[in-house]
Formats: C-alpha cells, sequence, structure tokens
C-alpha cells in the first residue's frame, strides 16, 4: 500500500468515485476490481476539464485583445499628443526619459512660433503699424490653413 502523501494511488473512496460495485480479489489483498465504470462521474469530470479548457482559453483571448487594444490608444495618444521614451545613456549606466512632440505640437507649436516671430518682427521694424501688420499676418496664416484644410478635404 502506498504512504498517505503518494498522489498517484487512488484510495477507496476515490476508487469508488469512478468505478461502481469494486470488491476486493482475497482478504489479504487489497486491491479492487471494477465491475463497472460510473459513466456519469467519468462524463463530468471530461466535460468539467474541456470547460475549464475552452474558458482558459477565452479569458487569454480577451487578455490578449484588451492589451493590444490598450496600445493601439497609447500608440495613437502619444503620435498625436506626445509623451515621453527612454533614452540609453552611452555615457553611464542607465538613461533618462526625455520628451518628444506629437503630432499636434509640431504642427500648431510651429504655426505659433511664426506668428510670434511675425509679432516680435513688426514690432521692431513697423512702430505703431505693428498691430495691423501683425493682424494681416495672423489672418494670412489662418486663410492658408483654411486653404490647406479645403485641400485635404478635397482629396479625402
Amino acid at each position: 500500500m502506498a504512504s498517505d502523501g503518494d498522489d498517484s494511488v487512488l484510495t477507496d473512496d476515490q476508487e469508488e468515485s469512478f468505478l461502481t460495485g469494486t470488491e476486493s480479489i482475497s482478504e489479504d489483498l487489497s486491491f479492487g476490481l471494477a465491475s463497472g465504470i460510473n459513466a456519469g462521474r467519468v462524463g463530468r469530470a471530461i466535460a468539467g476539464s474541456i470547460v475549464f479548457a475552452v474558458a482558459l482559453g477565452v479569458n487569454t483571448v480577451i487578455g490578449a485583445l484588451t492589451e493590444a487594444y490598450t496600445g493601439l490608444v497609447d500608440g495613437v495618444s502619444e503620435f498625436l499628443a506626445g509623451g515621453t521614451e527612454f533614452v540609453n545613456n552611452p555615457n553611464a549606466v542607465g538613461g533618462f526619459e526625455q520628451e518628444f512632440d506629437g503630432l499636434i505640437e509640431v504642427i500648431f507649436g510651429s504655426g505659433i512660433a511664426a506668428i510670434r516671430g511675425a509679432w516680435s518682427f513688426s514690432l521692431t521694424q513697423f512702430g505703431p503699424l505693428a498691430y495691423p501688420v501683425g493682424i494681416g499676418v495672423v489672418v494670412a496664416s489662418f486663410w492658408v490653413m483654411g486653404r490647406g484644410i479645403d485641400r485635404i478635404r478635397e482629396v479625402s
């Protein structure tokens, strides 16, 4: 007889849960013979294993889809709004995080810098006429942006 901690040998109670009509070979030998199998319990055990495997597979697929969707949303967000990235330091161990501009900052940041430059240029060059010149630059910038947006709409 196996020891109590041995998982490879079924106890009499465990054998009887799957087998019907067990009996001993003799009084000295405690090995049960099976006169039949309880197909209902065996079938439920097999069905339970299949359901568990399917549920585990569905859970894994849902987790992978969630992770892919989150990565896609994060990627689009970083592309549009910018973010930070880890940069390895070639001169030392480790690195640092560096901010990078997104598409919105690149487009509008350069436009704002151009308008700011035009205002500072017109103020030093034109004196009191700087405000009409600056307003003209702003209006011209918006007109150019409007024409660009119209062209984009025509293409798509």
